[in-house]
């Protein structure tokens, strides 16, 4: 997280507030809502720890899922202005392999872009 310290320190505190109160619960997401140009599939947080434990977890879930890991999105804090916003995105791929990342939204003529990103944990 060191990295991080002073990005989260230079950005508005009221996203910083506001992450952290959208994120002390995890929220339901609805497939029919996402819209990528990929397949998601959207898995139970009791059903990923399930599939993971065990000697051959991760191999089980490669299997059964088509997938090589587990992708974590936070719900975006956002300042009041909605011209900032903070973003976790974090992707486990076995017992030693992963990381995590906050990543700094700003928002420039109606369009969101990415500010920065901070790695703050690698496996």
């Amino acid at each position: 997280m060191g990295k991080a310290q002073p990005l989260l320190k230079e950005f508005p505190k009221e996203a910083r507030d506001d992450f952290d109160a959208k994120n002390k619960t995890p929220a339901k997401i609805e497939a029919d809502k996402i819209k990528t140009s990929f397949e998601v599939t959207l898995v139970a947080p009791d059903e990923a720890v399930k599939l993971v434990q065990g000697r051959d977890g991760w191999a089980d879930l490669r299997d059964r899922y088509q997938s090589h890991g587990i992708t974590l999105v936070s719900r975006p804090g956002l300042d009041s202005d909605r011209t900032h916003a903070l973003l976790y995105t974090g992707t486990s791929c076995g017992s030693l392999c992963g990381g995590g990342d906050l990543i700094f939204l700003t928002k420039e003529g109606g369009q969101w872009k990415v500010s920065n990103i901070a790695n703050i944990w690698m496996s």
